[in-house]
């Protein structure tokens, strides 16, 4: 880069520093800034709040499809019997595919895999590189023999009616995918006990009300089902991307499908034990909101996705940005 551009670029930043520091932190009073920005939290909550009120939609019965499951893997070596017994345990009128990827591990992982693939019952991909959890779970699709295909993480452990549950919410034609009640499984730290918390709020009513309102953001990792032709249509998950999981549901909007919510289902799956590893997660949570507000930019304000774009996704981000503010000024007081 060019000395010139550099110094450009560097003034740039420091004058837009400058400007939001002298806007936010100085001329606007904390107070105002405070009673705003809660006003405006209080106006979102009670919206969710009526939607998580309302009746649901009456459910018709059907036949259970076929499930294809794919559980892919890498250095899970702690984790990976667990989470294929608790797989291989799932209540389901029919004997679902279950495809498991080793995404190149440099641990035990694939010894672990192999011993269940003898015993029979399961499909095993050997990855000689390693691909991604995205790669994987395409390389993995295109084996998939079922009408709708759950992802599954290898240190999640969904309860035995957890996949039942999350198939009967596709009763329509429209929707896309299915999600779960996700919780923590054995918190031992301070860390994970407030996670716990946070997971109940987050996946259990927040979900909820955001199910209501088609407005889902995220059809969370560690386990989500989906119809397969919906996949197909929309090009599977972006192997470019650090948060596939949020991409897959933007992506699924804009291809107007429906992504639909149970907290009857619930699965269970590790967290980070400590400040730093969940400060890790966090952050590329992070950056994968913002890389995806990027290449999802066109939903914004935009009455084509109904709610989800005209009130949902862009709430998301002024919430998120009143927070940063509001938290920052309480670092300046």
């Amino acid at each position: 880069m060019k000395k010139s551009v550099f110094w450009t670029l560097a003034l740039s930043v420091a004058a837009l520093a400058i400007a939001l520091f002298y806007l936010f932190f100085a001329s606007i009073p904390y107070y105002v800034i405070f009673i705003t920005a809660n006003f405006f939290f209080l106006y979102v909550a009670v919206v969710y709040l009526l939607k998580y009120w309302e009746a649901e939609e009456v459910k018709k019965k059907f036949e259970y499809p076929r499930v294809s499951i794919i559980v892919p893997a890498y250095n899970s070596g702690k984790s990976i019997v667990k989470s294929i017994e608790a797989v291989l345990a799932l209540d389901y009128p029919s004997k679902p595919q279950l495809i498991v990827v080793n995404d190149a591990s440099k641990d035990d992982t694939l010894g672990k895999i192999m011993k269940f693939k003898k015993a029979g019952g399961i499909e095993v991909i050997d990855n000689n590189k390693n691909k991604g959890k995205a790669a994987s779970l395409n390389q993995a699709l295109k084996l998939c023999s079922g009408e709708l295909v759950a992802c599954i993480d290898s240190d999640t452990y969904p309860a035995p009616d957890a996949l039942k549950k999350m198939v009967e919410q596709f009763y329509d034609k429209r929707v896309g995918a299915s999600i779960a009640l996700v919780c923590v499984s054995e918190p031992k730290t301070f860390v994970q006990k407030v996670q716990e918390i946070e997971y109940f709020v987050a996946f259990g009513f927040w979900h909820t009300c955001l199910a209501r309102l088609n407005g889902l953001l995220v059809t969370p990792g560690p386990m989500s089902v989906y119809r397969k032709k919906a996949l197909e249509e929309i090009g599977g998950f972006d192997e470019k991307n650090i948060t596939e999981d949020m991409e897959i549901a933007l992506n699924l909007h804009q291809h107007n499908y429906k992504i639909v919510c149970t907290t009857e289902a619930k699965i269970y799956t590790e967290v980070p034990a400590t400040l730093p590893k969940l400060f890790k997660q966090r952050l590329r949570w992070s950056r994968g909101k913002i890389f995806n507000g990027k290449k999802y930019f066109h939903m914004l304000f935009n009455s084509k996705y109904n709610d989800f774009g005209k009130f949902v996704y862009p709430i998301s981000f002024v919430v998120e940005f009143l927070s940063l503010v509001v938290v920052a000024r309480i670092f300046f007081l």
